[in-house]
Parts: C-alpha cells; sequence; structure tokens
C-alpha cells in the first residue's frame, strides 16, 4: 500500500471507511508503535473491535514496558513446548485462516488492519497469525497486511509454519499519479470550477508533485491557497462565478471597474477596437458593465466546449508513437496554457504521425470522441463538430480502400518536353513533375487526410485560452509568489528568519539597521549574527563575553536579582539551540570550542 507516501494517513483512513460502509463495522487498525508486545497488540485489537476501553492506567503502564526478544518457535518447543502461546500452536496441529468458519453466513468478519507490517516485531506478528489461528473456529477473521516493499517481506517475518496458516491474495493501491490524474480530470479540467491555474502555477504545482512528496494532499492544499490568496487580493475575482453576474457589476463602483480595465487583456481587446468605442469603455461604466458582462458570458461558453475538443485531442495524440504531446490530459493541458496549439512543435508533430494512422487506429480515436461527446452535456456550439465526426466514421467503415482515379495530367511528359523549356524553367518543372509523379492515394488515405485536416482545424481554433478577454478573472497567475510559499529553502528560511526576524514577526522593535545587533532581538538571533562573524572554529568564552557585554545589556536590568549564573543560562541555551538546527557542533580538536558548520547567505 506504500506506508512511505505523505498521504498514508488518509489512505488507511479511507480504506478503514471503506471496510466498515461495505465490509463489516468491526474493523481494527494496528500501529508497530502501538504493538512492541504481543500482549498490546492483542488489548489493541480487541478494544478497538469491542469500542471500549478495557486496560487500567496500571496495567497500560506495564505493557508499555519493552518486552525482550523471543526465540524462534522450534527452539523454545523443545525446551518448554507450553509456555508462550506460539509454542502452544506450533505443537498442536493449526487450521489455516481460509477453512469454513461455523455460522459465517450470520456474522460479519472482525478484519484487522496492520499499517506497517515491516515496522512490526517479528514475534508480535507470528503470535498474532497464531492466536488469530487457534479462534477461526469461532471469529470470521480477515487480515489487511499494509507492505510499503515488496511482498516477500510477509516471507521475512511470517517464517513457514506461520505464512502456512494464510490464504493470501495481493490487492494493490493505485499509485501517487493515477490519483493526481483523475483529480486533475475529474476536477480541474471541468466547468463547473471556475477558478482555475495559469500554464506557470499549474506546471510548479505538477513539479512539486513528481519531484518532492507525490503528496495528492499537498496538490489540493497548494490549490486552495493560490483559490485564497486570489480571491482575497483580487477584488475582480468576485465576478469569477457565472451565476448573478449583472448583480454583482451593478455594486461595481468606478474605481473597481477601472481595475478591470487595467487588466492586460481587457487593454488587449480595447486597443482592438476603434476610438470611438474605446473612448466608451473607458470612460462610460454602463457601457463597459455591458461589455464586461458580456465578455464574462462569452468566457463561460468557451469553456464549456473547451474541454471536450481538449480532450478529443488527448484521444488522438495517445495513439500515435512516442506520444510527442505527452500521455496524460494535463500535460496537453498545461502545454495548451504556455503557449498557442499553432506554435508548439509537438503539436506540428502529433498532426503529422496521424497522418499515418491506420484505418483501425483512426476508427479507434473518432469512436473515442464520438462517445465522450454523446455521453456528455455539450453546448451546442460542438453539435456540428460531433454530427461531422459521426460522418466521417460512417464513411470509414464504408470505404474499401480502393485507390481513386488518377487525375489529369498526371501522366509521364512527352519526349523533348524538357528540351523545349528554358534552363531556368527546368527546376519549376521537375518539381511540378515530382508532384505528379507521387504514389496515387487511395480512398482511406484521402479520407484520413480529410479527418486529420478537420481535427486540425478545430483544434487550432478551439483552444485558445491565451487570447480571451477578462483571463485574468478566472486564471491564477503568481508563480513566483506560490513558489516562495510552497516550495521554501528550508535553510534558507531559517537563516533569514535568524538573520531578520523582523521579516517574519512584524514587531517593529526588532527592527534594525544592516550590521547592527540591536540587543532588542531574540538570543537565539543574537547569538547566531555574532558567530557568523567567527571564523571555523569559535570560542565559547570569548563568545559568551561578547554577548554578555554588548547584546544582553538591557536584559540585565531585569536579572539583576537573581544570581549571576542566570545570565549564562540564555546564552548557553541560544548555543544549544543553534547546535540543534545544524549550525554548530562540538569539537575535540580544542577546548571549549564549537565548530562552525556552515558558510554564507547571512
Amino acid at each position: 500500500l506504500g506506508v512511505n507516501l505523505p498521504d498514508h494517513e488518509g489512505l488507511f483512513c479511507d480504506l478503514e471507511n471503506l471496510l466498515r460502509d461495505e465490509v463489516s463495522p468491526h474493523v481494527a487498525v494496528l500501529r508497530s508503535k502501538d504493538c512492541a508486545n504481543t500482549r498490546n497488540a492483542v488489548s489493541s485489537c480487541v478494544t478497538q473491535l469491542m469500542d471500549t476501553q478495557m486496560m487500567s492506567p496500571k496495567r497500560k503502564a506495564e505493557e508499555n514496558m519493552p518486552s525482550s526478544p523471543r526465540k524462534s518457535p522450534r527452539k523454545s518447543h523443545k525446551k518448554t513446548p507450553m509456555k508462550s502461546p506460539r509454542k502452544a500452536c506450533s505443537s498442536a496441529p493449526i487450521k489455516s485462516l481460509n477453512s469454513p468458519v461455523k455460522n459465517q453466513t450470520c456474522c460479519k468478519p472482525l478484519v484487522i488492519v496492520f499499517e506497517d507490517l515491516e515496522s512490526f516485531p517479528a514475534h508480535v506478528l507470528q503470535d498474532f497469525v497464531a492466536i488469530c489461528s487457534n479462534h477461526l473456529d469461532d471469529l470470521p477473521i480477515v487480515l489487511i497486511f499494509g507492505i510499503a516493499t515488496v511482498v516477500t517481506a510477509v516471507h521475512r517475518l511470517l517464517p513457514h509454519e506461520f505464512s502456512s496458516l494464510l490464504c493470501m491474495e495481493k490487492f494493490q493501491a493505485p499509485p501517487a499519479t493515477q490519483c493526481l490524474n483523475e483529480l486533475i480530470d475529474q476536477v480541474l479540467l471541468t466547468p463547473s470550477v471556475a477558478f482555475r491555474l495559469s500554464g506557470r502555477v499549474f506546471r510548479l504545482f505538477t513539479q512539486l508533485f513528481l519531484y518532492h512528496d507525490f503528496s495528492t494532499v499537498s496538490f489540493i492544499r497548494a490549490f486552495k491557497f493560490a483559490m485564497l490568496e486570489h480571491f482575497s487580493q483580487s477584488p475582480a475575482s468576485i465576478l469569477c462565478q457565472s451565476h448573478d453576474v449583472n448583480s454583482k457589476l451593478e455594486s461595481f463602483s468606478s474605481s473597481e471597474l477601472d481595475e478591470i480595465r487595467s487588466l492586460p487583456s481587457f487593454r488587449r481587446y480595447v486597443e482592438g477596437k476603434p476610438p470611438m468605442e474605446q473612448i466608451k469603455l473607458l470612460e462610460d461604466d454602463d457601457h463597459a458593465k455591458a461589455i464586461i458582462s458580456k465578455m464574462l458570458s462569452d468566457l463561460t461558453d468557451y469553456h464549456t466546449s473547451y474541454f471536450p475538443i481538449l480532450r478529443c485531442l488527448h484521444a488522438l495524440t495517445t495513439k500515435l508513437p512516442s506520444q510527442p504531446m505527452g500521455k496524460h490530459l494535463r500535460e496537453i493541458y498545461a502545454m495548451n496554457l504556455s503557449a498557442d496549439m499553432g506554435s508548439i512543435d509537438d503539436y506540428t508533430e502529433a498532426i503529422s504521425f496521424s497522418k499515418a494512422l491506420c484505418r483501425d487506429e483512426l476508427a479507434g480515436v473518432i469512436h473515442k470522441c464520438c462517445d465522450y461527446l454523446d455521453n456528455n452535456d455539450i453546448p451546442e456550439s460542438l453539435h456540428p463538430f460531433k454530427d461531422e465526426l459521426n460522418s466521417y466514421l460512417e464513411l470509414l467503415n464504408m470505404i474499401q480502400g480502393k485507390p481513386k482515379n488518377p487525375q489529369d495530367g498526371h501522366g509521364h511528359p512527352q519526349k523533348g518536353t524538357l528540351k523545349s523549356l528554358a534552363f531556368s524553367h527546368q527546376l519549376i518543372f521537375i518539381q511540378t513533375l515530382q508532384e505528379n509523379r507521387k504514389k496515387k492515394m487511395t480512398a482511406y488515405e484521402s479520407l484520413r487526410n480529410d479527418v486529420v485536416q478537420f481535427l486540425d482545424t478545430n483544434f487550432r481554433y478551439s483552444i485558445l485560452p491565451l487570447h480571451l478577454p477578462l483571463l485574468e478573472i478566472q486564471y491564477y497567475n503568481k508563480a513566483g509568489f506560490l513558489r516562495h510559499h510552497l516550495n521554501a529553502s528550508p535553510r534558507a528560511c531559517i537563516q533569514s528568519a535568524l538573520t531578520d526576524p523582523y521579516q517574519y514577526t512584524q514587531n517593529s522593535a526588532l527592527k534594525c539597521a544592516d550590521g547592527v545587533i540591536s540587543p532588542a532581538l531574540p538570543d537565539l538571533c543574537i547569538v547566531y549574527l555574532l558567530h557568523s562573524e567567527c571564523g571555523r572554529l569559535i570560542n565559547l568564552y570569548d563568545w559568551l563575553q561578547v554577548c554578555c557585554s554588548h547584546c544582553f545589556l538591557l536584559s540585565f536590568s531585569y536579572f539583576h536579582i537573581f544570581l549571576v549564573f542566570r545570565k549564562h543560562s540564555r546564552f548557553i541555551r541560544a548555543v544549544s539551540e543553534l547546535q540543534f538546527l545544524g549550525f554548530v557542533k562540538p569539537t575535540k580538536r580544542k577546548t571549549d570550542h564549537v565548530a562552525r558548520l556552515t558558510w554564507g547567505g547571512c
């Protein structure tokens, strides 16, 4: 199941809820940190199944004590065959967990989930399997092992005498990339979600997912953060939703309309209009509101037809060799948000490859596009596109691949034709002859070229999100701001906070000039700034004297009633925190010295 994923807890929580809803309400989830010995494992399992707290505080304290490692069942069986449950089970005939259970139809099974199987002690797991096998005649038990590495981990933890008690079946959780693709396809690439990400932001989110954590939860959090930033910083974002646009526009003031007029896409729209229309758009608020309302309506209609066309393009490109535009729909979407289709080299290559598809592949592409358009609600503007695809599909089923009649004038030239032409015209004539001598196309090849040309025309003129007016209202484009908050470098952030704490706390008392160490700074910041001025080895006594004489001076009035060593305790604590952060470490090269570990970035 991949216990090493960041979404591990959410994955097992969903699995537990699914088991309770569809399999059995009796579900127990065991974790290795709570099962140091067999008693803890059984107690935790029974407590969850019975939904009661059965252990007293004294017994909990006894069970939390670490247990000594146990010997293998064969060796202990020779010495004391009846001392432990495992020995008793190994010496008696053990029934398999897949054996029939009495009255199994009248009771639901007990489902026990081991989240991180590799982290469980082997003797605890072996004892638990043996105990479950002994009670199988009375209780139907199902064990689910969460394995992060390989299935052979089960055989490494459970020898043959214990693994033979299990009837194992393997199932696998979907990979994180598949979850991301489903999330993007079903949520982001739908016209129902009005808030959208620009090409740079969408590429940033996918890169953070693929190259950092593989966490779908982190992707959703980043999307929510971008949405929060968009709606909080842009007043025009209130027009993102298509409903009640007119009533929202009526409440807009002149200053709010000026913010919409300042959008780059709106300025491009105004520049393309006649001078009188430009004056009305910039000065007449009522006229501007009417035009903005129409633009937003067109933007909504465009996205309603944009995503079906994009999925048709994905259906075409996934059948091509080497898949020049990518394997997933999100790759085509990110590519389209960055540039126009006509200017993308991968798209031109994909169209050229499409002209070499065989009959079955082309029919499969058209059939897939028609099925999607038939099974989903599409706007009326796409009905001619769907009808044309259906007609091409019918022609493709009827065609037999017969060659077309040769065109007139495509025969061989008569003798002496080249001699009768001037030398300057011979090259043009030769090129014309080469074109005429091309292989005669069959009826299928001609139809295939028509289909590809039809799809290419629709793709080029129907997928143009970069040229839409008021694009900034729905698309969020602050990739640098998101990268600063979502992909921050830990060391750079720590150094920035220690150098200038005002940047994070916004406390005016901590604001000081460059190169000045203010006594008002926190002790950790003072010690860090002084440490950055030292060399590879730092004398602790000199470091302490500088701090006490210059930097801790203002605080002495508060500590003067205490013992002198209280002055030094702040320094010791600050140095310990600096060591915990990884900036210094103890050294044996010199007495009362510490070694500096980081350089630069101050």
